[in-house]
């Protein structure tokens, strides 16, 4: 069975429809809210800026520190890679490589997927 739509609530959802259409009548809520974006927009910046100021001046007291740290990292990769290397040269040590290389992939697929 069809019911005709009366005409009554033809002419109410005309008028609702032409109002959704007409632009917003306030421009200061326009304006106040295009504001407020910039205005969150440049404190992210400087946050930004303060961080990145903190790591430098971090770093630059801790120069001496940074510098022994980075030189004994240096020394034991060099120590473990002299180690290493006659391993890798041979096909047990290259299948080996291989291995582990596929585990961790398979590992972060396993991982992402999880996620």
């Amino acid at each position: 069975m069809v019911r005709p739509v009366s005409e009554e609530f033809e002419a109410e959802l005309r008028r609702r429809f032409a109002r959704a259409r007409e632009p917003l009548r306030d421009e200061r809520f326009t304006a106040a809210l295009v504001e407020a974006i910039a205005r969150a927009r440049r404190a992210r910046i400087g946050r930004l800026v303060l961080i990145g100021a903190l790591i430098l001046i971090v770093a630059s007291l801790n120069v001496s520190t940074l510098l022994t740290t980075t030189a004994r990292l240096v020394q034991a990769v060099g120590e473990y890679s002299s180690a290493a290397s006659e391993l890798i040269l041979t096909p047990f040590g290259w299948a080996l490589s291989m291995i582990i290389g596929g585990w961790i992939l398979a590992r972060a697929r396993w991982r992402s997927r999880r996620s």
